[in-house]
């Protein structure tokens, strides 16, 4: 046999690939094929989950952390990877689209009018949510950044030294079930990017850098909703859809926090956009797509998991019905390819998540009428149906804007809002179900998402189910093209006239927003430091340790003992002393002893208060009356 002769098969094996899907799909297969080499080489040189280090930690009792957790999912995930890989390499002629018989859409693009008023939305979006990339970062924000994002500081040998977070802890760490783990690797990444070009050290961090990918993904969100919104109504609709998003103010005030939900969104958003165009035409491309744009919001929040499931069964029904059974094979196959880079990286955060869902201590909430009203609310005005003690706080509820607000302010909330919506959904329960999956899929997935958890009691916040925002700003544009019965004139009146109500109605609650901090730590710090830089500085209670990246000094006060030590060591060193309390409403129970000393005991002067949007984040800041300087 000659050398040459493997090589000519080879060759021959790839124009025959080629030719028959294309050299994308010839690539995928290559691809799939070295994954599944890969995969099993991992199986066996990798450590096992009852190897030695698994192992080690069990026999002595403990529990297993983040690196015992990273060897037993990454190992399975490699089996199920090399299984998946092999299935479809195996089945490629029934799902891979070939190169004939592709059925390329006919459908006019959006004019070039339409794009250029979608930029200006964006840009309002943008000037919209700026402002919120320097605010001070809040509580969540502050401890993804300390443990996953970046690192933090410690006290060691009476020095304090800053403990970069390893990517280990960014990509697999899940105990709290808080770690985004898409947005967590995707900040840390844009803020090394902002210590190259900025030469700050690598102990620095910016809030900007850290929020950039939540408030870009959020500018991608509002171009993709638009164009939805044009594929289900027009350009009119499109563009409706878009600003409403745009000024939204729950979503301005997502848009720019380093949590995956807007990240989520943006993926999400392509993911439908991936589905419509898919199931138009079956492109390679748009199923290429569609399958990691769902890897990618289930990476950005596995709280998304409803909402794959919800477009994937509304899909299956379309496809069904119309006789388009080749389809179904297409969906099971790249639903496949796309869980697979979803189980590398998920596979170690499972178990954990687990443990967080079942651990009894693990916040809950009544999944009643005051939880649905929270999220009528954000869809409102962008906060909760109430916010205590709004004397010491710089936000507001949906009770306080109620209270001062006049009747046209109720009857567009209360009356035209809802009916739009409503006559919108109508519209849009029809087939095909692609096109509408924006709307109805995402509103199914929030109604199996709010029972299951309801029926589990497991823990979920309000804001897990941020993304409803997509199907609200798409119905009430369709609502009104619903009621202008094709009068185009009447319909672009209607769809500004509704811009611009809820732009009026939102318009304080989205500057407060924009304007206020939620949590000032960095304003409290800063006002310390400029009263005394070297002064002492102890905290305790709500947010205690999210003070420490801000104030690297600050002592962490757990007990009575500790708050006497440190006014000991004032008095000592002869040095100021200043004590700040987060959310004195909830700090005073948690810490009866300490509070009562500092706030009643005569020995503290309180010297300012920097509220935040909520009370339970304001600050109070104390200064020890024995302090020199």
């Amino acid at each position: 046999m000659s050398l040459s002769a493997p090589f000519t098969w080879m060759r021959q094996q790839w124009q025959r690939l080629t030719t028959q899907y294309g050299r994308s799909g010839a690539v995928l297969l290559l691809v799939l094929a070295a994954l599944l080499v890969g995969s099993v080489v991992y199986t066996l040189e990798a450590e096992t989950p009852w190897g030695k280090m698994v192992q080690k930690r069990l026999a002595k009792g403990r529990e297993l952390d983040v690196p015992e957790f990273r060897v037993i999912g990454l190992w399975w995930a490699s089996i199920v990877s090399a299984v998946g890989a092999a299935l479809l390499l195996v089945t490629h002629r029934n799902w891979l689209p070939k190169q004939v018989g592709l059925q390329h859409s006919k459908n006019a693009g959006a004019p070039a009018w339409f794009w250029a008023a979608m930029l200006a939305i964006t840009l309002v979006g943008a000037w919209e949510r700026a402002p919120r990339l320097h605010h001070s970062l809040w509580n969540d924000e502050e401890y993804s950044l300390r443990v996953y994002s970046h690192g933090e500081w410690v006290h060691k040998d009476g020095l304090t030294i800053f403990k970069p977070a390893s990517w280990e802890k960014t990509l697999f760490d899940n105990g709290h079930g808080n770690n985004h783990v898409f947005t967590a690797a995707a900040s840390r990444v844009s803020m090394n990017v902002w210590r190259a070009v900025t030469g700050a050290p690598a102990d620095a961090f910016n809030e900007a850098a850290l929020r950039m990918p939540s408030f870009l993904s959020s500018l991608v969100t509002i171009i993709l909703v638009g164009w939805l919104g044009f594929q289900m109504g027009g350009p009119a609709v499109g563009l409706a859809a878009a600003a409403l998003l745009a000024i939204s103010p729950w979503h301005i005030r997502y848009s720019a926090e380093s949590k995956g939900y807007s990240t989520m969104m943006a993926f999400m958003a392509l993911n439908l956009v991936a589905a419509l165009l898919a199931s138009r035409d079956g492109r390679l491309r748009w199923w290429l797509v569609f399958a990691f744009a769902e890897a990618g919001y289930l990476l950005c929040f596995a709280g998304s998991l409803y909402v794959a499931a919800a477009v994937n069964l509304f899909l299956v029904t379309e496809f069904w019905l119309s006789g388009r059974h080749r389809e179904l094979l297409r969906l099971v196959g790249f639903n496949l390819l796309g869980a697979i880079p979803v189980i590398w990286w998920m596979a170690p955060s499972v178990p954990q998540l687990l443990l967080y869902l079942n651990d009894p201590n693990s916040p809950r909430l009544d999944m009643g009428w005051p939880w649905v009203r929270d999220l009528l609310s954000g869809w409102a005005i962008g906060w909760g149906h109430t916010n205590p003690l709004p004397d010491l706080h710089t936000g507001t509820s949906w009770e306080l804007v109620i209270t001062h607000a006049g009747w046209p302010f109720k009857i567009f909330i209360l009356g035209i809002l809802p009916l739009l919506a409503l006559l919108g959904f109508i519209g849009a329960c029809r087939r095909p179900a692609s096109r509408y999956l924006g709307i109805t899929a995402i509103t199914v997935a929030s109604a199996l998402a709010y029972t299951h958890t309801a029926l589990k009691h497991q823990p979920m916040w309000v804001w897990y189910l941020i993304y409803t925002l997509i199907p609200m700003v798409l119905v009430l544009p369709l609502g009104v093209q619903f009621l202008a019965r094709r009068q185009p004139r009447l319909e672009a009146s209607l769809l500004a006239l509704l811009v611009g109500a809820f732009a009026w109605t939102t318009w304080d609650t989205t500057a407060k927003i924009r304007e206020h901090d939620r949590q000032p730590i960095r304003e409290t710090v800063e006002f310390i430091r400029a009263q005394a830089p070297n002064a002492l500085t102890g905290t305790f209670g709500v947010s205690d340790r999210q003070a420490e990246s801000y104030d690297h000094e600050v002592r962490v006060l757990k007990t009575p003992a500790e708050l006497e030590a440190i006014v000991k060591d004032a008095q000592a060193r002869s040095l100021p002393l200043y004590i700040y309390l987060c959310g004195e409403s909830v700090t005073g129970p948690r810490h009866p002893e300490m509070f009562q000393r500092v706030k009643q005991s005569g020995e503290f002067e309180m010297l300012t208060h920097l509220p935040g949007t909520e009370e339970m984040f304001g600050y109070h800041v104390y200064r020890w009356r024995g302090s020199q300087g």
